[in-house]
């Protein structure tokens, strides 16, 4: 189905998962963390292609089922994904830098750190793995470095002001969590009718908490 057209340029815990869902209802077959977990595509390829960028990817063969990428991994190779998709309208999604870290640090940095279960499944141990090489320059691998809260707000504050200043204005759309009309911005920026249903709200804290409580690794987990 490549090429994409929409990409997520927002990091993980901004509401991608949300965005997600909507550009489903909209139309769109989106790409997401969660079909990794499904055990739809390889986690290993997009380690490697962190790991050895000068290897080139057929970008079109790993999204050959969909027109759209939100969240980790596809954010990672954000600069590479605008290169081959030229089209594609980039969405950035944004939210208080002090908020972002303590949902990160209590969520999924939590989710990848825990031990894993004997019968944790061979594919969840390869995106703990990729997530630990290759989330925030490879931060999530490297506790003493993640901890250290500051230095992590300035990665977000930095990711964000490279988007705003790299992606031409008529491509961007700023979307922050909990403050836009999300629908009427959405819609009005791919030129979609607004869907008679609500925004969707997926994915919260408190429901990744529950999943870190429960030590709950199997399909039901998305970032």
């Amino acid at each position: 189905m490549a090429p994409l057209k929409v990409i997520g340029a927002g990091l993980d815990r901004t509401g991608t998962d949300g965005l997600s869902v909507a550009l489903d209802i909209l139309g769109y077959k989106t790409h997401h963390m969660r079909h990794l977990y499904f055990g739809q595509g390889d986690p290993d390829l997009f380690k490697k292609a962190y790991e050895q960028p000068e290897n080139p990817i057929d970008w079109n063969a790993v999204y050959q089922d969909f027109d759209a990428a939100i969240g980790t991994p596809s954010v990672i190779f954000l600069e590479r994904l605008m290169k081959q998709y030229p089209e594609a309208k980039i969405i950035l999604t944004v939210r208080d830098p002090d908020a972002w870290y303590e949902s990160v640090k209590s969520t999924i940095y939590q989710m990848t750190h825990q031990p894993a279960k004997a019968s944790t499944p061979k594919h969840i141990l390869q995106i703990r793995e990729m997530a630990h090489a290759i989330v925030l320059d490879g931060s999530f691998g490297k506790p003493a470095e993640f901890l250290n809260a500051q230095a992590m707000k300035e990665k977000f504050l930095q990711h964000n002001a490279w988007v705003r200043k790299h992606v031409p204005a008529d491509k961007l759309l700023v979307m922050e969590l909990g403050k836009d009309s999300q629908w009427d911005k959405l819609c009005a920026f791919l030129g979609q009718p607004i869907p008679e249903v609500s925004y969707p709200k997926t994915n919260s804290k408190q429901e990744l908490l529950q999943r870190v409580k429960a030590r709950d690794f199997d399909k039901k987990n998305s970032l």
